[in-house]
Formats: structure tokens, sequence, C-alpha cells
């Protein structure tokens, strides 16, 4: 009867207890945590700024950790409501606790919320992969991921040209990345370049840009400014795509392959555009290695040297210095 009476004592404290810990994550505001990060940021960058000091990014970044650590002490993600667990994912992947940030996406995504949420959540699960070094993970998620705007959409495919490509080829090898980026890429939007400038031109309108004698500039100026760089923000995104393909191409040791992919970005593309310049120095980077030299003389009246043809055959360093 004793031992009976114990663990139905024993039984219900741990009623008790579960109950306790169920009301911990409810009362818990990620949302307030969230609000005294961003306000302790910004008030150490208007600091720094006011007084001319150098931001520390490492003390800002070592406190914003701690304080997302404080702040996720004692929840459990399998408790976590839906509706919250994407500001719980904010703050767990802040304190670099990814992989239940990830489950905490998931989780938040499951609720079908609404475009611009959906997409904010699953870029926070693939940087949570990423982190994670889940490669299949990111291209298992990827397909899953409609971009609601034309800035989403390119924002991804730099996300996955500059980051996740290089993590899934890690995991998975050259074709499984070459896949990933060409289905981003056949998912972004562009929009006309007089489009572009007009949804731009709010923004830069408030930063009051001037010319270089000072004058103010005016709708006109900002407006021809701003359509020759959307003109040239699709081409921007193309170089990079193709740039990428080159870096995989070249580790998985099939440089011509990579060549090939640079050397068709020149080819359709306008001689003055930007970034064929960028890309013809990186295949003169690539193809300059093993080639013979080029010609180097040496018109000094001092020294032995005679040009680089005398030591045909042989190793030879070449320290370039200038003297001003």
């Amino acid at each position: 009867m004793y031992t009976i009476k114990i663990l139905l004592r024993f039984t219900a404290a741990l009623a008790v207890f579960a109950c306790i810990s169920a009301t911990l994550v409810e009362t818990k505001n990620p949302d307030t945590a969230l609000k005294a990060i961003n306000g302790y940021r910004l008030k150490a960058f208007r600091d720094a700024q006011s007084s001319g000091k150098q931001i520390d990014l490492m003390a800002i970044n070592a406190e914003v950790t701690k304080m997302a650590t404080d702040a996720i002490d004692g929840v459990e993600v399998d408790k976590v409501e839906p509706s919250t667990a994407y500001s719980w994912a904010r703050l767990f992947s802040m304190a670099g606790r990814h992989k239940e940030a990830c489950d905490l996406c998931a989780k938040y995504v499951a609720t079908n919320p609404d475009a611009q949420e959906k997409f904010d959540a699953q870029i926070l699960m693939l940087t949570s992969c990423n982190n994670l070094g889940e490669g299949k993970m990111l291209a298992a998620t990827l397909p899953e991921i409609t971009a609601p705007s034309v800035e989403a959409s390119q924002s991804l495919l730099q996300g996955v040209v500059g980051t996740y490509a290089d993590t899934i080829y890690k995991d998975m090898g050259l074709d499984a990345a070459l896949k990933a980026i060409d289905k981003v890429m056949g998912q972004v939007k562009f929009e006309k370049p007089e489009d572009y400038a007009a949804r731009m031109l709010p923004n830069f309108k408030k930063q009051n840009l001037r010319t270089a004698d000072g004058s103010p500039l005016t709708d006109e100026q900002v407006k021809a400014f701003l359509v020759a760089q959307g003109r040239s923000l699709e081409s921007s995104l193309e170089y990079q795509v193709a740039d990428e393909k080159a870096s995989l191409y070249k580790k998985a040791g099939k440089e011509d392959q990579g060549l090939a992919v640079l050397k068709k970005f020149v080819a359709d593309h306008d001689a003055k555009d930007p970034y064929v310049p960028l890309a013809n120095k990186k295949i003169a980077q690539v193809e300059m290695i093993g080639a013979p030299s080029v010609p180097l003389k040496y018109d000094r009246k001092y020294g032995d040297f005679n040009g680089l043809d005398q030591w045909l055959g042989k190793v030879v360093i070449i320290e370039f210095t200038a003297h001003w």
C-alpha cells in the first residue's frame, strides 16, 4: 500500500512537471526576444558610429549568440506551437542550433503560411541545412521553394550559386550541384529595366543622392541610372551562374567543360556587357596554366637578364616590384 502511494505521488509530480514545461514554452515569447536582439544590434551600430569607433562585429555577434541562447533555454522543440515555430527557429539559428532551427522551420511551413512567410522560413531551412553540411537536404528542399517575387527569385539563385551548390557538390557530386543550379535558374524571374527603375526609384529618392558637384540628382538622372542597372542585372546573374559552374567543373577535374561554359557566356553577350571582360579574365587565367610564357624582355643597361627565352626549360620565379 505504501509503495502504491509513493508511485501515485511520483506520477502526479511528473504530470505537474510536464505541465510546467509546456507552460514555459507557451509563456515565453520568441518575438520579444527577437525584438530585444534587434534593438541591441541597432544600438551597438549607432553607438559605434556616433563615437567614431570601428564596429566590433565579433563582439556584437557574440552577444547576439548569448542573448539567443538565453532566450531558448528550456524550450523543447516538439512542444513549440507551429504558429510561433518560425520565430523560435530564428532564435535557435542565432544560437547556432541549426538542427532545431531546421525542424522548427519545417513545422512552420506545414501550417501553410502566406507565400512570403513560407519563403522566408524555407530560406532559413536552407541556411540551417548548409551550416550542417546537409547537401542532400538542400537538394531535396530547393525544388519545393516557390519565390513570391522577382527579388526573391533572384536572391534564391544568388544563394544557390554563392553557397548551396558547393555544399551539394561536396555531399552529392557534380551532377547534383549543376542540376540544383539549373532548377533554380529556370525559375528566376526578370523584369523590364523600366519596371525595375520604377520599383527602385522611391528608395533611391530617399537617399538624396547628389552629383560630384554636390547638386541633387534629378528624377530623370536617377531613372537613367536605374534603367542601366536593371539592364545589367540579368547579365550579372547569368555570369554568376557561369562562374560557379566553371568552378564546380574545375573541382571535378573537368576544366575544359568549365571553359566551355564561360566561353558560351561570352558568345551569348554583347562585347560591351560589363561582365564579358570578367569572363574573359577567368578564361585567360585558366588557359595560361601550362601555356608558353609571354615574351619578357629586359631593356635596362645593367644586369645579366636579357629575356625569359634564355631560361627555356627551367623553373623561373618572377618577382614584380615597383619603385615610386
